[in-house]
């Protein structure tokens, strides 16, 4: 009787699991879903309904923890990760989310000590680590740029100043589109040393793509349809952010991140209408520059691959 009533127990905690696995399934479907159209903080919490079903389960854990990483809570994405080692010892996606944890909290060894960690795990996904692996060396790098520039700049050097005074210039909101052309010309010539276009960074002038009123709706519009000052402006533009992108993987990280604008690029460089020459040459010199280094190079081919 004792056996039997132990067996009985046994079937119905079995049953009683596989009735919950199958609820948090269900859940971590929809968290999946609010993920995918961008909703982190829904599919967060989706994602903790589950794990209140099944508490074992890596995929809840790391999923999660993804989803806190969106949201930059890494402390809580790093003890999600945590969890999900302490129940499968080998959770690639663990590490990987780990790495990205720490990378957010500028843990730069503990991030690249992570993804050494699920290299050995499953070593077929080289290429992928080694390019997170790249991109804590980049954001490294970055931050030490900037304290560098930020240094030169409070110096009361003057290249730097006038890269912060014209940045200023342009984000006024009163002037005719030849003001901003010629500010941009300008800018071109002092953006010459890692220097300047670190401080060109740190001052907003990335921004202006998104930002700025007369050349966001500029570089959005069709080529065919923008005026003579409009063309030069996003010629003005173009050639201004090819020369801050140069041996600056940062910046060309930031501006093919600028939402949309890597296909208006390329929507300029197919446009048909005549006496746009100037515009595409300048558009191909932009695309050109960033061809030559790792960043660029990857954000051009993501775009491609979009288009």
């Amino acid at each position: 009787a004792f056996m039997s009533a132990l067996e009985k127990d046994a079937e119905e905690r079995g049953r009683r699991r596989q009735k919950n696995m199958k609820e948090a399934n269900e859940i971590k479907e929809k968290g999946n879903v609010e993920f995918r159209q961008g909703n982190y903080e829904k599919a967060a919490q989706f994602y903790t309904q589950a794990i209140e079903k099944v508490r074992d389960n890596t995929a809840l854990y790391t999923n999660r923890a993804q989803a806190y990483n969106k949201l930059g809570r890494y402390e809580e994405a790093l003890k999600d990760c945590d969890w999900a080692i302490r129940v499968f010892e080998n959770c690639l996606k663990a590490y990987i989310h780990q790495g990205k944890a720490y990378l957010g909290l500028k843990n730069y060894d503990a991030a690249v000590e992570s993804y050494e960690k699920a290299r050995k795990i499953d070593p077929t996904k080289e290429k992928v680590i080694n390019d997170y692996i790249a991109e804590v060396e980049l954001a490294r790098r970055s931050e030490e740029e900037e304290a560098t520039a930020l240094s030169v700049f409070e110096s009361g050097d003057e290249e730097t100043k006038t890269i912060h005074e014209v940045i200023q210039k342009l984000q006024r909101t009163d002037q005719p589109t030849v003001f901003y052309c010629g500010g941009m010309r300008v800018a071109v010539n002092f953006l010459v040393n890692t220097n300047e276009r670190t401080v060109f960074r740190l001052n907003g002038g990335l921004d202006l793509l998104k930002n700025h009123h007369v050349l966001s709706r500029c570089i959005s519009a069709a080529a065919d349809v923008l005026k003579p000052d409009e063309v030069e402006l996003c010629c003005a533009a173009a050639d201004m952010y090819t020369a801050a992108c140069i041996d600056n993987e940062e910046n060309q990280k930031q501006v093919m991140e600028v939402p949309d604008f890597p296909l208006h690029v390329l929507g300029f460089l197919s446009a048909k209408k005549k006496g746009l020459a100037s515009l595409k040459a300048s558009f191909m010199t932009f695309l050109f520059t960033l061809s030559q280094y790792g960043v660029g190079r990857q954000k051009i081919l993501v775009t491609m691959e979009m288009s």
